[in-house]
């Protein structure tokens, strides 16, 4: 299959490493610019670089951030905008899966899990959707697991936070489809 995205703009949270890194590489192989968002700057570091191998004459910048912290979301989207112009394509791609028996889950680990998997991914939708509209074309990728379906024991907080980002995708879907 062959994959065109020439100059198109991309912006990948858990860009770093494993499947957004994967798509990261991908979207450069396949002609667009990225910006990939993570925690670790040396992973950023390394990604950025492999990008810049993979495709010397696209635009690639790595951003430090924790999306788990909503006063860092609009300021990466800024810069990501600031960098090349509005976001064409999002993908919602950071999480972590941590495992607890329901009656250890506390207060935080409930926030934690919506903040970081579905509460970033839904302000980024809401930062980048109006310069989608204005440009006539745009994707959002909400990556997920089976849990957002098919929850396993000792995942509550991950397996809901998940099935509520499902909801928002297909929601999305019907609202903006027209767009």
């Amino acid at each position: 299959m062959e994959l065109n995205l020439n100059e198109r703009r991309a912006l990948i949270t858990g860009g770093s490493r494993g499947l957004g890194r994967a798509m990261a590489e991908t979207f450069a192989r396949a002609g667009a610019n990225v910006v990939i968002v993570g925690r670790d700057e040396q992973a950023l570091g390394d990604t950025t670089s492999a990008l810049e191998q993979i495709r010397p004459s696209g635009q690639f910048l790595g951003i430090s951030a924790d999306i788990a912290n909503p006063d860092e979301i609009a300021e990466l989207h800024h810069k990501a905008e600031s960098f090349f112009g509005s976001v064409e394509i999002l993908v919602n791609n950071a999480g972590t899966s941590n495992a607890k028996p329901f009656l250890e889950v506390t207060d935080a680990d409930w926030l934690e899990d919506f903040n970081l998997k579905f509460f970033s991914a839904a302000k980024l939708c809401q930062l980048c959707i109006p310069g989608m509209q204005h440009a006539g074309w745009g994707r959002i990728i909400n990556t997920l697991n089976s849990a957002a379906k098919a929850p396993g024991a000792k995942t509550c907080p991950t397996s809901a936070a998940r099935a509520a980002g499902m909801a928002m995708t297909k929601a999305l879907a019907t609202e903006f489809a027209s767009d």
